[in-house]
């Protein structure tokens, strides 16, 4: 038989905050501050170029990695809330049967 699920609501809650702040750190990272003058000094040569495609890349990663921490963020509140939703729900029918009793 399986065990209870148990969860902490606070300490999810917790980790949400962490998660946004941690999505907020990585989407402040600039990665391509100094492509822009590695590109004007080589302007003409594939090691410029690959220069400027390895800075869009990272800050491309960068970015999306943000993103994805606060779609976990965004995913761990909704399903925190239908959790207490169900619970509330289960814990009102309990109620009434046992009123009916």
């Amino acid at each position: 038989m399986p065990e209870d699920l148990k969860i902490d609501p606070g300490r999810v809650r917790g980790l949400v905050a962490g998660l946004k702040q941690a999505g907020t750190a990585i989407g402040a990272i600039k990665t391509d501050t100094s492509s822009p003058a590695v590109v004007a000094g080589l302007a003409s040569s594939k090691v410029g170029a690959a220069c400027s495609n390895a800075g869009q890349l990272a800050a491309t990663a960068v970015k999306d990695l943000g993103v994805r921490y606060g779609s976990l963020a965004a995913g761990s509140v909704s399903a925190l809330e239908q959790i207490e939703g169900t619970d509330a729900t289960s814990r009102d029918r309990l109620t009434d049967i046992k009123k009916r009793l």
